[in-house]
């Protein structure tokens, strides 16, 4: 017959069995499970820490994003208002060179139209006396 099968053994097997378990149980207690739970008590304190410091430095990147961004538009406001100034300047000494070469120019022109009037006047003066002449010879021509 099985000795487990007889109820004499069975019982007895019952108790050593459950004896048995009981002092691995409490063996475990003393000194595995402590430190199982000192184990995953710092395993989740240093993911609390971590998760804290994520966040703390997820906030940190927020605050210097929107600084970033404040910067970046100040900058690009006072880029675009220098943009304007020198555009204006190099608008305005454009206008100031232009209107210097047009006032070089009129004077040419003036000096060029005056010595063309000039010399028309003096080709006319020239002029006159030999068309006077032949006016002259050709009335003569005509009338005698």
């Amino acid at each position: 017959m099985i000795p487990q099968a007889n109820t004499y053994w069975f019982y007895s097997q019952i108790f050593w069995i459950s004896i048995s378990f009981g002092i691995f149980i409490s063996l475990m207690y003393s000194f595995f499970i402590p430190w199982i739970k000192q184990s995953i008590f710092v395993r989740t304190s240093y993911i609390r820490k971590l998760e804290d410091s994520v966040e703390e430095l997820n906030n940190k990147i927020l605050k210097d994003s929107k600084r970033i961004e404040e910067y970046e538009s100040s900058m690009k406001n006072i880029l675009d208002e220098n943009i304007a100034k020198l555009n204006q300047e190099i608008e305005n000494q454009h206008s100031r060179e232009k209107n210097e070469i047009d006032a070089k120019y009129e004077v040419i022109l003036k000096k060029h139209m005056n010595d063309l009037e000039k010399w028309q006047n003096d080709f006319m003066e020239k002029l006159k006396p030999h068309v006077k002449h032949i006016v002259s010879e050709v009335r003569n021509k005509i009338c005698y």
